[in-house]
């Protein structure tokens, strides 16, 4: 890969880069109307591979919230995040806080 553009066959090489600014502060601000007190938001990653854009969104849940009210949350935010940005692969991770 010593040409920067390559791998050792000729083929381009699709490299990953962030998704950028705007589309990370739309992402916050759609989690900032989701966070309540029983959920804290840990990290938020995004990045762009060709056009694909991946949201990784990890979060912190009260250890007394049950499994389905944890569930729930999560597909309102992926929800909220779809119709936001489209075609957005969505992960999102909970682990008790």
């Amino acid at each position: 890969m010593g040409d920067g553009g390559s791998c050792a066959s000729g083929s381009p090489v699709a490299s990953d880069q962030s998704a950028g600014d705007e589309v990370r502060a739309a992402i916050e601000r759609l989690l900032a109307g989701h966070v309540v007190d029983a959920a804290t938001i840990r990290r938020v990653r995004t990045r762009r591979s060709g056009k694909r854009l991946f949201v990784d969104i990890a979060m912190g849940f009260d250890g007394t919230a049950s499994i389905a009210e944890v569930d729930r949350r999560i597909e309102a935010i992926k929800s909220a995040v779809r119709h936001e940005i489209a075609d957005a692969e969505i992960s999102v991770q909970a682990s008790p806080r």
